[in-house]
């Protein structure tokens, strides 16, 4: 086997579609990145070390409870795809539907264990420090308070992504997590202190699936042509079974 310098140039045809796919979940990260840096800075004016590692026990609570409902969605990108391709909008719809109630079965369960048990999951990350325990149980309670409704935004997210409208997909991401999460995260520790900073989260669950109910609804609209979104859907299917692996979680 020989490499050959012709083959080596991108193809923008090929190129393009992997962009658009992967471009809207790599900027989330980078959001996210970016309000953990104004997060930390904002609990450490506010409550110190304590209110920083009570932060650190959060997020790391958090990526336990999204990795389910992210496997949910991500298993649920290639069945959407292909019927959207294939034109089964009645497929799509209902695999869907399904994927948002596995996922909000999973966001209740998590959601219902931090409210009834938050010493608990604290205790897995403090050594019994009364007030970081204190402190981390509070924002348990505060900030997974909506924490159910952000099925609806995790599986719309996917969704689009595995029909190929990645310019939907970075609206909706975009939106929730910069245009409206920041401005809270800003103003509301100014009035209420800490726990402004916790009440950001649910406000950012509540906006979201909002802005979600508002943009798949929209879209499955549309889904009720099937004919009209047979050749449509076909284009755009094809496109994402070759990307999908290069869009992260």
């Amino acid at each position: 086997m020989k490499i050959r310098a012709r083959l080596l140039p991108l193809q923008k045809r090929i190129v393009l579609p992997i962009v658009k796919v992967g471009i809207s979940p790599g900027l989330l990260e980078l959001s996210f990145v970016t309000l953990l840096v104004l997060l930390n800075r904002i609990m450490g004016s506010l409550g110190g070390d304590i209110a920083i590692s009570a932060v650190g026990i959060f997020f790391s609570l958090d990526t336990l409870f999204y990795l389910p409902a992210l496997g949910i969605g991500d298993g649920a990108q290639p069945l959407i795809g292909f019927n959207y391709g294939a034109g089964r909008m009645d497929r799509v719809r209902k695999i869907v539907m399904l994927a948002i109630a596995f996922a909000a079965g999973i966001f209740t369960f998590f959601w219902a264990v931090a409210e009834v048990f938050p010493v608990f999951l604290v205790g897995l990350f403090s050594r019994g420090d009364p007030r970081l325990t204190s402190m981390a149980v509070r924002g348990l309670r505060l900030g997974y308070m909506l924490l159910p409704l952000a099925s609806l935004f995790v599986v719309t997210s996917y969704t689009f992504q595995a029909i190929g409208k990645a310019r939907a997909t970075f609206i909706l991401q975009v939106v929730r997590q910069v245009v409206l999460f920041f401005p809270m995260l800003i103003i509301l520790p100014r009035f209420i202190g800490i726990d402004g900073a916790w009440l950001s989260f649910p406000f950012m669950d509540a906006s979201g699936f909002l802005l979600a109910l508002w943009m798949l609804g929209a879209e499955m609209k549309r889904w009720e042509n099937p004919l009209g979104h047979h050749k449509k859907g076909s284009q755009t299917s094809t496109g994402q079974c070759n990307t999908k692996k290069a869009a992260p979680d």
